[in-house]
């Protein structure tokens, strides 16, 4: 839109859409682009619907043309007229935006994204429209351009043609262009409408522009061009995501913190999460390296052996196989205390090293820092459909000389509160429409605004579903009068592509599989290891055989000798007396065998087996 003087009816010119650095923030809710870039009056509006006018001869009529209602998509009263809204908006698909696109989305990780995938994405930005009035419709005509015309800009069949934001569209990126400054084109995606000026502008309430029963000329949208940063001077590292739902947890999880702008709260999350973050991981690694330590420090005998071998400061033959001896053991020993740990437990700590800085870097900081692919679509479709930003107004300096007073925010007060259009207020729509928001709104803290998807798009707000205040500001510029029943809920389908759950599992998942499966890979030949005994575990043994040997025959010797000592004192006893008394005392006691000693027998009294007893 022009920004001063009196503009020239050349209708086929692109107006970008796109809110700079300069504009006053808004207090209400939603606009039209009339009233937002031209200064066009909600009473102005009203008026019209009873074929009225408040524009006098103080308004050239190419003014008049920018001040009245118009700038939106007419509803041919052919049915089988293809102009308009008659048949869907058409748009085509850049052949070159896919290759454009796939390298900036963060998510593309082993080819997740297809080409597909992001003219899915678009279509349901669309839809988030169309299944909210049956007057609006967007038809991909891609193929039928390629196959019948040429898959270009140029295309008859597309309306709307969907590009890389380039030089091609904005001058100001034009490297050759010295009088523009590309330093403010930050923003992530555009809409340009295109306009043309037409006799016969149908309302989609059946209702032509007139001023008594005159219809009068408007100012229509004929179609566009939809553009996304691929990257620029002023915004190098542009990137993108796809998967709303799973990237609409961090969004949630920015609002809850303070600040007085969306920005300033998503600065102070990413300040706590970051410390968050990095003080698990360093605590990980402090832990996991204090075992390391502990396990791979040598022990005092290894130290002993060494210096014992470097006492007289020759390292002989002897020396050496000790020192290899002791080398050795010392690796066995370090087995058997790696051995102690559980698998999972270092498995987890190995992942949580390799997994969260992977987290951080291809999880986080894309739904932190880049742009919602689909939510950009709805936004600046949008747009395209006639509805400006919220939030944001050009000063009145900003605006054509001619604008009586900058433009306002509005809000319907018939569709507030949750009524539909009869047969006369579908007419008449814009009487319910009023400056300020509603008395139910629900309004944002820090903007003083309406939650919108038309708010300014930023990377800190994105929705793939239309509000209250969008789908009254859809069915106020394009007013159904069949009996569709309004909502307060605008209707929205949510797809959840799940590309967020398949990079936890590759980033977490998959490498503590590998660590475990190493691990226990790992644990087989270190038990294997351990069981096979080394030299000087094998000569202990030996030695340690050796001694129960020889103390198992000092004690057989000793036991042979009592039993001979036994028999002898039990020759020399009485013979005369029928019972006699072998007392324990009378033989040689019995040695301590095995480690233990064998309980003394009590005195026993020996009969004949022929005698009874008492």
């Amino acid at each position: 839109p022009p920004t001063g003087g009196t503009p020239e009816p050349h209708m086929g010119r692109h107006a970008l859409l796109v809110i700079q650095a300069a504009l006053v923030p808004s207090i209400n809710s939603w606009t039209s682009l009339g009233m937002q870039f031209y200064g066009g009056q909600v009473e102005e509006f009203a008026l019209e619907t009873r074929g009225q006018t408040g524009l006098g001869f103080e308004y050239s009529a190419t003014q008049r043309l920018y001040l009245r209602r118009g700038q939106i998509w007419s509803l041919p009263e052919d049915e089988t007229s293809t102009h308009g809204l008659s048949g869907g908006i058409t748009y085509a698909w850049d052949p070159q935006l896919c290759g454009q696109l796939l390298p900036l989305m963060r998510e593309n990780v082993a080819n997740l994204i297809s080409c597909d995938d992001l003219k899915a994405s678009l279509q349901r930005g669309f839809d988030a429209w169309a299944m909210n009035s049956r007057h609006i419709k967007f038809v991909d005509v891609s193929t039928a351009c390629e196959k019948q015309y040429t898959l270009t800009k140029d295309c008859p069949l597309a309306e709307v043609w969907v590009a890389a934001l380039s030089c091609e569209f904005v001058s100001a990126l034009c490297e050759d262009n010295p009088n523009t400054d590309a330093s403010s084109l930050t923003w992530a995606a555009a809409a340009t409408p295109k306009f043309a000026l037409s006799n016969s502008f149908r309302f989609t309430n059946g209702e032509y522009n007139k001023v008594g029963n005159v219809v009068q000329p408007s100012i229509e949208i004929v179609g566009g061009t939809l553009l996304f940063n691929i990257g620029t001077p002023a915004a190098p590292g542009m990137c993108w995501y796809l998967d709303s739902a799973f990237c609409s947890n961090f969004h949630a999880m920015k609002a809850s913190f303070p600040g007085s702008t969306p920005a300033v709260q998503a600065a102070n999350a990413k300040v706590v999460i970051i410390v968050l973050f990095w003080t698990i991981w360093l605590s990980t690694i402090a832990l996991f390296l204090y075992n390391v330590f502990w396990v791979f420090t040598p022990r005092k005998a290894f130290w002993d052996e060494l210096k014992e071998a470097l006492e007289d400061g020759i390292l002989d033959g002897e020396d050496m196989k000790e020192l290899e001896e002791a080398r050795k053991q010392y690796i066995k020993n370090t087995m058997k205390r790696i051995a102690k740990y559980e698998t999972i437990a270092v498995a987890f700590i190995i992942t949580v090293i390799v997994g969260l800085p992977l987290l951080y870097w291809q999880l986080f900081l894309p739904c932190w820092d880049c742009y919602d692919f689909e939510g950009a679509a709805v936004h600046e479709a949008g747009h395209l459909l006639g509805l400006g930003h919220p939030d944001a107004f050009p000063s009145l300096s900003q605006l054509p000389s001619f604008a009586p007073d900058i433009g306002k925010n509005v809000y319907n007060a018939l569709l507030a509160e949750g009524s539909s259009y009869n047969s006369t207020t579908c007419i008449n729509n814009w009487d319910a429409v009023f400056s300020g928001l509603p008395a139910s709104a629900d309004v944002e803290d820090e903007t003083s605004v309406r939650n919108a998807v038309m708010e300014s798009f930023t990377q800190n707000n994105p929705s793939q579903c239309l509000s209250a205040d969008d789908a009254e500001g859809l069915h106020t510029l394009y007013p159904d009068c069949d009996g569709l029943f309004y909502s307060t809920m605008p209707n929205c389908i949510k797809v959840n592509l799940n590309f967020g759950v398949v990079r936890v599992f590759l980033y977490l998942g998959i490498p503590l599989l590998v660590v475990v499966w190493v691990m226990l890979v790992f644990d087989y030949f270190v038990d294997n290891y351990i069981r096979v005994p080394s030299a000087s575990e094998i000569k202990q043994k030996v030695e340690i055989r050796r001694q129960v040997a020889g103390k198992a025959g000092a004690a057989s010797s000793e036991e042979l000798a009592w039993k001979e000592n036994a028999a002898a004192a039990e020759s020399h006893a009485p013979s005369h007396s029928s019972e006699h008394t072998v007392s324990q005392g009378l033989g040689p006691q019995r040695p301590k065998v095995g480690g233990y000693y064998r309980e003394q027998l009590p005195p026993m009294t020996m009969r004949p087996p022929s005698q009874p007893a008492a």
